[in-house]
């Protein structure tokens, strides 16, 4: 079928749960597009996926794909991008529609925060990997964008990140924002008998739309992908890191940005993809290198310009399965990063979302040292306080703490415990949802299904698989020493920092399994102090 491009976005209508066939879309004998997509039902599409067209705004391009009358009749050109058809998190980023995963080319530059993430706009399952975007002016509340990098004849647009740090790249324009991401080629049939490479891309408008440039890194081994690069800080040039295969990754060094050579293979164990290698301050003073890899695992250690040492032991930054593929932000001398939470979104139009950032620093602890994940500044000094109760000395008895307020809906609340004895317990309802402490016991219920790309992963690692209780249930046991817990409700999450960061945790609540109130109710005893607060409104 031709389409006349009139207007910017090119909307095609998509099917979920439903057979899959190519579409391609093609100016002439050239392709522009290829992704696989959902056939046309006898009902109303589940959304639509917008292409952006405007540079070929006045000419014709031809859809083409085996769909029935149903899909050309839904296909339109229109003058915006689509808005979300449900109720979204106030402070946790979500695409406007389809899958999302890893956070991508984190940069931050005049003023504003950009957010570029895997998405696939033609299903609520992954597949088609293209890069989404969002920008901020304050790391909660997200603009959506237009998607910047679709798949072409050399693969999926794999994770990748942003090189935004003030220095000139050679051969990339002035003050160009530069890209490197991983093409995974051979996945698609546009792409097949290609390997996975790593290319560049650069914008000139300050992130808002990319081109796409050169391969500076060809096929090493498997499926070698996620770059993620710096400016060298012992010389001149830029050091990256690769994830190669298995539990091993590669560390690169280059001169002038084309040319990359492997200057170490290092093995980490039980670590998997997204690596990132960076300094990281020290609370007191000073500052230590660590090596992060995708399911939270963290090592720290020295990095001399060409190798890391770690030193010899591994931690875990996440104490729950949601949390992965953290990205931390270029162009700032603040430590940020953000994570994919990997939520099911049973019955949306969307899968998955970003968790609120966090600001990275080491803390000593026992001759190691322990990475705490603080809430950003921008929640701090933005979130308003609804009601606080605080005792003025620690109750050594059975002193009750009551706490009863109503909120707004449509924000999120935060609820922060502080508690001065180890017996301490509580019973928090939050808008519905149950969370009770006994005896150092955390019970959170009602937790959602797990979507099954987490039930496999799980099936890997140790991590949660304890904490599981009855249906919908789980029992976390805290640290003994824990003493201050934060519980962020966002819409269906809810995120855990525990002792200002030095514990956290991520849950995706069953929004069907519980009534839904306007109310908070906590009473507990040995409590010293327990806070509301909530979200100032922003854009969601």
């Amino acid at each position: 079928m031709q389409m006349h491009i009139e207007r910017d976005y090119l909307w095609i209508p998509v099917w979920t749960g439903t057979v899959q066939e190519r579409l391609s879309v093609y100016q002439g004998d050239q392709k522009l597009f290829e992704f696989v997509t959902g056939t046309d039902q006898n009902r109303k599409p589940d959304f639509c996926a917008a292409l952006p067209v405007r540079r070929w705004l006045g000419e014709d391009l031809t859809v083409d794909g085996k769909f029935g009358k149903r899909f050309f009749e839904e296909l339109r050109c229109e003058a915006s991008l689509p808005e979300p058809l449900e109720e979204r998190p106030c402070i946790h980023f979500t695409s406007c529609s389809g899958w999302l995963n890893d956070p991508n080319g984190l940069f931050y530059k005049n003023g504003r925060w950009h957010l570029y993430h895997q998405h696939n706009p033609f299903d609520v399952e992954w597949g088609n990997m293209s890069w989404g975007h969002a920008v901020s002016r304050d790391l909660l509340h997200w603009e959506r964008a237009e998607d910047v990098m679709f798949p072409d004849e050399d693969g999926t647009i794999f994770s990748g990140c942003a090189v935004c740090d003030g220095k000139e790249i050679p051969g990339y324009p002035d003050d160009a924002v530069v890209y490197c991401y991983t093409a995974a080629g051979g996945i698609t049939e546009w792409s097949k008998g290609k390997s996975f490479v790593q290319k560049t891309a650069y914008s000139i408008d300050e992130g808002m739309t990319l081109q796409k440039k050169d391969v500076v890194l060809g096929h090493l081994e498997a499926e070698n992908r996620d770059p993620k690069i710096y400016i060298q800080p012992y010389g001149d040039g830029w050091y990256g890191v690769l994830y190669l295969d298995r539990d091993e990754y590669g560390v690169f060094l280059s001169k002038d940005f084309k040319t990359w050579n492997m200057t170490q293979k290092l093995t980490l164990p039980d670590a998997w993809e997204c690596p990132d290698l960076f300094r990281v301050p020290i609370e007191g003073g000073g500052e230590k290198w660590m090596f992060w890899t995708s399911d939270g695992y963290y090592f720290p250690g020295e990095f001399d310009g060409k190798e890391f040492h770690p030193d010899g032991y591994r931690q875990e930054a996440y104490h729950s399965m949601l949390p992965y593929a953290a990205q931390r932000f270029s162009g700032t001398d603040r430590v940020l990063n953000i994570a994919w939470l990997r939520t099911a979104g049973w019955g949306k139009t969307y899968t998955g979302m970003m968790s609120i950032p966090r600001e990275l620093s080491f803390v000593r602890n026992n001759g190691k040292f322990l990475l705490r994940q603080r809430l950003p500044r921008e929640w701090e000094e933005q979130k308003v306080c609804i009601t606080q109760k605080r005792l003025t000395a620690a109750p050594e008895g059975p002193e009750n703490l009551m706490l009863r307020c109503a909120l707004e809906k449509g924000r999120a609340v935060e609820v922060v415990v502080e508690w001065s004895r180890p017996d301490a317990d509580f019973t928090l309802n939050i808008l519905g949802i149950r969370c009770s402490l006994n005896a150092g016991l955390l019970h959170i219920e009602p937790v959602a299904e797990w979507h099954k790309g987490v039930r496999n992963a799980a099936d890997k690692i140790n991590k949660e698989q304890d904490q599981m209780g009855e249906e919908g249930t789980r029992r976390v046991q805290l640290p003994s020493d824990m003493r201050k817990m934060s519980f962020l409700l966002d819409a269906e999450i809810l995120e855990l920092t525990g002792d200002d960061g030095l514990w956290t945790a991520a849950y995706e609540m069953d929004e069907t399994a519980y009534q839904k109130t306007d109310q908070i109710q906590f009473t507990g005893s040995g409590i010293r102090e327990a806070s509301c607060f909530q979200s100032n409104p922003g854009n969601r």
